[in-house]
């Protein structure tokens, strides 16, 4: 039963997935043994196989699955182990600065190549995040904009009203109060504003609309159709 329960799990994920999963330590603990079986096996088979390229693979499996900080850890590891093979198994050297110059280049290599992998898996995934941001701000966006429609097309109808009401108080030549005309104005202007911000000026602007933009934007017109129609101290 419990082998069935396995095979569902492993069945529903990727071995990617089944990684990413796995704990940490568990990942840290199998690329130090894999790092330590690789110099075992240097040591084997002696100068006469090169297995530089191999040690990339758990240098490069820590950096993308674990971090930066695991993949420099693996990288300095497998370079102490290969010094330490290369020191014991018997391979000559004119002068130990020899020794050392090349381990020395074989970890800034493994460092140089930790450090990558993390870069472009933390590009990755941030270019993953921004697409997933655009996408919810693509949403929002034309919520915002059939929200608008609505709005727009119901209180247009209503001030349409207001204003017929307010041309008949005029031919009968009975007062309308001035507030009732700027602000039958501002509704119109306002209304005006709301559908240019819409589906209009974000786009003319060249720039890629978005949440803020719009905001911004209609505060800033709204704020001038009231402030022309009513100056401060009116």
């Amino acid at each position: 039963m419990l082998n069935k329960k396995w095979s569902d799990k492993m069945k529903n994920k990727s071995l990617h997935q089944f990684i990413e999963d796995m704990n940490k330590a568990v990942l840290v603990l199998i690329n130090i043994l894999s790092v330590l079986f690789l110099g075992a096996v240097d040591y084997t088979t002696g100068m006469e196989y090169s297995f530089s390229i191999i040690y990339l693979v758990p240098i490069s499996f820590s950096s993308w699955y674990i971090g930066r900080k695991a993949g420099f850890t693996i990288a300095i590891l497998s370079a102490l182990i290969w010094f330490f093979t290369d020191l014991i198994s018997g391979h000559f050297y004119s002068s130990t600065i020899n020794l050392v110059w090349n381990s020395l280049i074989r970890l800034v290599l493994f460092l140089i190549i930790a450090n990558l992998i993390y870069y472009f898996k933390d590009q990755i995934i941030k270019n993953h995040h921004k697409e997933l941001i655009l996408q919810k701000e693509k949403v929002v966006i034309d919520t915002f904009q059939k929200l608008t429609r609505m709005m727009v097309n119901n209180i247009t109808l209503q001030n349409a009203e207001i204003i017929k009401w307010v041309n008949i108080k005029k031919e009968k030549n009975e007062n309308v109060p001035d507030v009732l005309l700027k602000s039958s104005r501002v509704i119109g202007e306002s209304l005006q504003v709301l559908s240019e911000v819409s589906f209009v000026s974000p786009y003319i602007a060249n720039a890629e609309p978005n949440v803020d933009t719009y905001l911004e934007l209609l505060e800033k017109k709204l704020s001038k159709v009231h402030s022309d129609l009513f100056p401060a101290g009116q």
